[in-house]
């Protein structure tokens, strides 16, 4: 079970979040449909796979909607999903691309207690160098205890992206 959370340019076969939560149920159909649309659009995004009928951008967009509107199983996933995408990823462009969209998802949708923590230890050796953990903490903790902000549309993304980066923190960081 390992390797499930290393990098893959394969579709992952099980859920992620399931895994990682030492959970032993079955999802049912509907929810592995959307897992794999999550783990698509994330491949789409960070460059690991090509985007059919959208760019990559829209890819990013429609995930971060998709977080928004979801379950907390589903939100799990599509973090479990970028940080299994993140790991030993050959690619600097990709990494770069998935630490941007572990950013907008952090200040797009929050996940569980447990998840979160997965994604906080992963952040304390894992970071870009040009952008300190605390500013992932930071976009997090306006999800949690502000009002949070609406998913970016692709048109958006650039800018969200630079407005996050250069954010002094949260208020409630």
């Amino acid at each position: 079970a390992e390797n499930m959370f290393v990098f893959s340019k394969k579709q992952q076969s099980a859920l992620l979040s399931s895994i990682a939560k030492g959970e032993d149920k079955v999802a049912d159909k509907a929810a592995e449909k959307e897992a794999v649309q999550a783990s698509k659009y994330v491949r789409m995004y960070m460059g690991d796979m090509k985007p059919a009928k959208m760019t990559a951008e829209d890819a990013a967009a429609t995930l971060l909607r998709l977080g928004q509107s979801a379950n907390e199983d589903l939100q799990d996933e599509i973090y479990m999903q970028i940080l299994k995408q993140l790991s030993q990823n050959p690619s600097e462009e990709s990494v770069a691309k998935g630490f941007d969209l572990l950013l907008l998802a952090m200040a797009t949708f929050a996940p569980s207690e447990e998840v979160e923590r997965f994604v906080i230890v992963f952040l304390g050796s894992n970071h870009p160098e040009d952008v300190p953990a605390t500013r992932y903490v930071s976009a997090l903790h306006e999800v949690q205890y502000g009002k949070g902000a609406s998913a970016p549309s692709a048109g958006e993304l650039d800018s969200k992206l630079t407005s996050l980066k250069e954010s002094e923190g949260s208020r409630y960081s």
